[in-house]
């Protein structure tokens, strides 16, 4: 990917090496990308941050990816 602004992913996955290894590749690829570890987490980088994608792991702990989804709703949250 050669665009001088690369789009920014949020990946929202409770097991650390699948996240790592997410985060490396899409990186490796010419994203910018970073992780959280929980739908709790999640809201809050996207609440603080602009992100162009989020992928969401659906059975996560604290809020799972279906109340996340939810919350970015209510919030009005464009991703």
């Amino acid at each position: 990917m050669s665009d001088s602004n690369p789009k920014k992913i949020l990946i929202a996955e409770d097991e650390k090496a699948y996240s790592r290894a997410l985060v490396l590749k899409l990186k490796n690829s010419g994203f910018e990308a970073e992780s959280a570890e929980n739908g709790e987490l999640a809201l809050e980088a996207l609440k603080n941050g602009s992100f162009d994608l989020l992928m969401c792991d659906l059975v996560m702990p604290k809020m799972n990816g279906f109340q996340l989804l939810e919350e970015i709703q209510k919030l009005g949250l464009k991703i």
